[in-house]
C-alpha cells in the first residue's frame, strides 16, 4: 500500500511537471513567433549571489526608440558575456521592457527540463502502480 502512495506521487508530481513544461513550451512559441528582433549590447555581467554564476545586463532599443535595460535570465558558469558585447535580442511589442537574448538553448531549455523530468516521474510511477502484485481470481 505504502508503495502505491508513492507511485501515485511520483506519478501526479511528474504529470504536473510535464503540463508545466508544455505551457512553458507553448507560451516561448507564442513569443518566439510575435517577438521583434533588435541589437543590443552587455552592459554589465553580474555575479548572480556572489555563487560565480553570470548573468548580463543589456540594452536595447524598442520600435519607439526607447532604450530598454534587461537581465537575462538564464546564468552561466563560465562567463559567457562580455561588456561591450553585441547580442541578439527578442522582445515583446506589447511589453517592449521584456526580452530574451536570441540563441539556440535558451528557448528549449525552460521547457525540456521540466518536461523530461515529469515524463520520467510519470515512468516510473506508472512501472511501479504495475509491478505490484496482483490478486488472482
Amino acid at each position: 500500500m505504502k508503495t502505491k502512495i508513492i507511485a501515485l506521487i511520483f506519478l501526479f508530481t511528474g504529470l504536473g511537471l510535464f503540463v508545466f513544461g508544455i505551457n512553458i513550451f507553448i507560451y516561448n512559441q507564442y513569443f518566439y513567433k510575435n517577438a521583434i528582433s533588435t541589437v543590443g549590447v552587455v552592459v554589465e555581467v553580474q555575479d548572480y549571489k556572489k555563487k560565480k554564476i553570470f548573468a548580463p545586463i543589456y540594452k536595447y532599443t524598442d520600435q519607439n526608440n526607447r532604450e530598454q535595460k534587461s537581465i537575462s535570465y538564464f546564468t552561466s558558469d563560465p562567463q559567457k558575456y562580455t561588456v561591450g558585447q553585441v547580442l541578439d535580442v527578442l522582445y515583446d511589442p506589447s511589453n517592449p521592457s521584456y526580452s530574451k537574448i536570441k540563441d539556440n538553448f535558451s528557448p528549449w531549455a525552460a521547457s525540456i527540463m521540466p518536461g523530461l523530468l515529469g515524463f520520467v516521474s510519470c515512468v516510473i510511477g506508472i512501472i511501479v502502480i504495475n509491478s505490484g502484485p496482483r490478486i488472482k481470481n
